[in-house]
């Protein structure tokens, strides 16, 4: 969250000198070359700042799921084990309640047809009750802040491996 929030205040400040930069062009007459040149450097230093930043902003979402995940998952859940919750490994584009060797899902949740997505777990995450009004992780996993959802939801795609309370074999 904070690097998108430094990637738009440096792109705030790009597109404000490229702006200037054309209404200097305006008062002072074109000099077609240079300044063809300066505003396609703008331009670049622009998109490259935004394209470079972008994956960071993630990886920092990443980093913060992975706080929320300790707090609030891996009591129950791991990514390569079942626990006490079905392993998350392998989460996105699963259907609910398809791991094969758990068996504690609840009827709703089988019955509900989600197929993990970042849309259907962010709807999850902000109230399971509305899926499945019998699972444990309706006073478990309900989560109100939408920041925290997407955090988290970033992390589950890490599948960080070193997260991992699973018996050692």
């Amino acid at each position: 969250m904070r690097a998108s929030v430094a990637v738009v205040g440096v792109g705030n400040a790009v597109a404000t000198f490229t702006l200037r930069l054309a209404a200097v062009m305006l008062v002072t007459g074109p000099k077609p070359k240079e300044d063809m040149m300066r505003f396609r450097s703008c331009l670049t230093c622009l998109f490259s700042l935004l394209l470079f930043s972008l994956p960071k902003a993630n990886a920092q979402d990443a980093s913060e799921g992975r706080d929320i995940f300790i707090k609030r998952c891996l009591g129950c859940h791991a990514f390569a084990c079942n626990r006490e919750g079905p392993r998350l490994g392998g989460l996105f584009g699963r259907k609910a309640a398809s791991v094969e060797d758990y068996g504690y899902y609840s009827q709703d949740l089988r019955n509900s047809g989600i197929v993990w997505t970042e849309k259907s777990l962010d709807a999850w995450f902000e109230d399971p009750a509305k899926f499945a009004p019998t699972s444990v992780m309706v006073k478990n996993g309900e989560i109100k802040d939408a920041g925290q959802r997407q955090q988290l939801i970033a992390f589950l795609k890490t599948e960080d491996p070193t997260v991992n309370l699973c018996p050692q074999e």
